[in-house]
């Protein structure tokens, strides 16, 4: 009885925050549609309580009374739809964090939240709740001397030392591994790092196979669409991209990139990186096409969150340059590699290294515009003009751009 109540009071409470429960439909309508599925006990369950009298209307008029007592914020919503409009949410992202704090474990399957939905009033039904999980609060012993070795390898990494960074991450995974086991989240950091340090060593085979070890430990410890297992589906990805493994490197970026979006939505910094780095992956097998779609998307995700013309926005916009040259479209090419000189030039001044190739690059680009323009007019009066676009050298590696999360 009280597990039959307790799933139809969570359906209830869910259709509230996200559907459009009246105040006809929190007293009877909602127990009406229960009782079609569920026993005569479960009928006596729905219809007591003090959750049935609770509408869309009432719940959103008590959130923003609770959000203005306690935190001072006024929260002027009167529905999902207003809060996704004005703070640009997504209603997936806020019912996985809803159900991410309340323990709520839903059936797997597509829920009709768009409110044009007819089904969108009343989305969820009380067979939906699969289980509760408890959610507590705890702090998980560690193993003292591993974390010890794990803190000296990474203050040796940071002042260059990576050799010996590399035996302490080592050492402190064999202790992590004696105490832990062979599953637990700190491994799975611990690896991570050891998979960082054996790429840059030089030793990229045996980065992936660290790394490796460490996606599976955070799939298995911190769940499949947690912020560290997207995390490591890029590092591995890097590490995959740099092995030539260019297929599995592609499937691990748009993995990331669909748990990234289901969890944060668009407009999350991460997604730049990665859009950018699926960019640059497409570029280098020549999808010139598809890899300006996930560049320009990259530079969007940058400028609306505001990060500063830098090193990896000039980055982004010369591979953008170089793949509207390959497509023959040099305006837009010479357009965006004026962006990247600019930026080189701002941060290091005309005589560094960076500010030359970008310049270099630029007189190129105006020489291969008059060419390929000649060309044109050659192939129109008939004449033999051989090939019309010159071949683009991609000269940067992804690591260049991402940048690893420790």
């Amino acid at each position: 009885f009280l597990q039959e109540q307790l799933a139809c009071a969570i359906a209830h409470l869910l259709n509230a925050v996200f559907g459009n429960l009246s105040s006809d439909h929190a007293t009877g309508g909602n127990a009406e549609r229960n009782s079609k599925r569920s026993s005569k006990k479960s009928k006596k369950a729905s219809a007591s309580g003090e959750w049935v009298s609770v509408n869309t209307k009432e719940f959103w008029n008590a959130l923003c009374q609770e959000a203005k007592n306690y935190y001072a914020f006024d929260l002027k919503v009167d529905c999902v739809d207003a809060v996704v409009e004005q703070y640009g949410v997504q209603k997936i992202s806020l019912l996985r964090r809803l159900c991410r704090t309340l323990g709520i474990q839903l059936l797997n399957k597509d829920y009709q939240l768009d409110s044009s939905s007819t089904r969108a009033r009343q989305p969820f039904a009380e067979d939906d709740i699969q289980n509760l999980i408890p959610v507590t609060k705890h702090r998980q012993p560690c193993a003292s001397d591993a974390k010890k070795l794990f803190t000296r390898g990474q203050q040796a990494m940071q002042v260059g030392h990576l050799r010996e960074a590399y035996e302490c991450i080592a050492e402190s995974v064999n202790l992590m591994t004696s105490v832990y086991g062979a599953l637990h989240s700190e491994l799975a950091q611990a690896l991570r790092l050891l998979a960082r340090l054996s790429y840059i060593l030089g030793d990229p085979t045996e980065a992936v196979a660290q790394q490796h070890r460490a996606a599976l430990m955070s799939e298995r410890c911190n769940g499949i669409d947690h912020a560290y297992t997207i995390i490591e589906y890029i590092n591995l990805a890097h590490f995959a991209f740099s092995n030539l493994y260019i297929p599995a490197a592609l499937r691990l970026l748009y993995r990331a990139r669909y748990l990234l979006l289901i969890a944060h939505g668009e407009n999350h910094p991460l997604m730049a990186q990665i859009d950018g780095n699926i960019g640059v992956i497409l570029f280098a097998v020549h999808e010139f096409d598809t890899a300006l779609r996930f560049l320009q998307s990259a530079e969007a995700v940058m400028t609306a969150n505001g990060e500063p013309k830098r090193l990896k926005p000039a980055l982004i916009q010369h591979i953008t340059a170089r793949a509207h040259a390959s497509r023959g479209d040099f305006r837009a090419a010479l357009a965006a590699e004026k962006e990247t000189y600019s930026i080189y030039n701002n941060l290091f001044g005309p005589e560094h290294d960076k500010t030359k190739e970008s310049s270099e690059y630029l007189s190129q680009l105006t020489m291969q515009a008059v060419a390929f323009q000649r060309k044109v007019m050659d192939a129109t009066k008939g004449n033999s003009v051989g090939p019309l676009l010159p071949a683009q050298n991609f000269g940067y590696p992804i690591s260049e751009w991402s940048t690893h999360t420790l």
